[in-house]
């Protein structure tokens, strides 16, 4: 039962309930419910993430041969950051914090480095982002420190640098680029930025993605689907294939499609009303 996830203090219990969550994130009820989600989480997840806190602040290393400890424990810190734990949000700011005034002396333990960049970074404002950038631009392109700063980078909650970073984006190779594109989809504000971005800039995209024309708006239009909680936005998708995607409208349109009716998507959507209610009424008054 839900109730008993307070009490629960196994790690493997909340790897599960975690790997849950993550599969509905991307649907449009995900983030429809994603308030009352995190109200509702956060109180359960707030006991487990204390229990191993000051292994996570200062012995972290000691589980590197215990596999699933370090999976879980970097599945669990994740969520209970994305739940908008403080607790977890002030560890990821210390850590970036710490690494900002040393930048030779990363402390933050490789395997929760991914997320510590993320809400470093979403707690903070330019100065962050841009000593994440300037990091970032010293890494090799495939380093996994390189993929987790890329990632970590789109976590902002500023519309403009979200902006500013696809601008960057173009000028990377296409791996990089789609690997940039794909992280701001899954920022809260993304999907608004990405879309204005895209239908603002098609004709310099499609010059930059020539050789990966496919595969970027395959993402694009796949996962902007999932997420079209309105008729309109559905429309807006449409109009926009149909008017800038002449060659391969008919592709453009099955991709739209499939994304529309993918089992999780079409779950999510129907159940949203429900786990909407169910939350409202299972959630503590004074969370609101």
């Amino acid at each position: 039962r839900s109730s008993d996830l307070a009490k629960e203090d196994e790690l493997i219990v909340w790897h599960a309930v975690a790997q849950k969550n993550l599969l509905s994130r991307g649907t449009a009820a995900y983030y429809t419910t994603l308030p009352l989600w995190k109200k509702y989480m956060v109180r359960r997840i707030a006991p487990i993430y204390h229990c191993y806190e000051n292994v996570i602040r200062t012995n972290f290393e000691v589980t590197e041969d215990e596999y699933f400890v370090q999976t879980a424990l970097e599945v669990m810190i994740s969520s209970a950051c994305s739940f908008g734990l403080q607790e977890c949000l002030h560890l990821a700011r210390d850590l970036y914090s710490k690494w900002m005034n040393d930048p030779a002396d990363n402390e933050a333990p490789k395997s929760i480095r991914r997320w510590m960049y993320c809400y470093g970074i979403a707690m903070g404002s330019e100065t962050e982002w841009d000593f994440a950038w300037e990091m970032y631009n010293k890494t090799d392109e495939g380093d996994v420190d390189a993929d987790n700063l890329r990632y970590g980078l789109s976590c902002t909650k500023e519309p403009w640098l979200l902006n500013r970073y696809l601008e960057y984006a173009l000028k990377l190779s296409s791996f990089s680029a789609i690997d940039i594109f794909q992280n701001v989809l899954t920022n809260e504000i993304g999907r608004h930025v990405i879309w204005e971005f895209v239908t603002t800039n098609w004709e310099h995209i499609n010059m930059v993605f020539q050789e990966e024309y496919d595969n970027f708006y395959f993402l694009i239009i796949s996962a902007m689907g999932a997420r079209a909680i309105t008729d309109i936005q559905v429309q807006e998708i449409q109009l926009f294939i149909n008017t800038t995607m002449v060659e391969t409208k008919t592709t453009a349109m099955e991709w739209l499609q499939n994304a529309r009716n993918t089992t999780t998507v079409q779950w999510m959507n129907k159940v949203s009303s429900n786990i909407s209610e169910w939350l409202r009424k299972n959630t503590d008054a004074t969370d609101f």
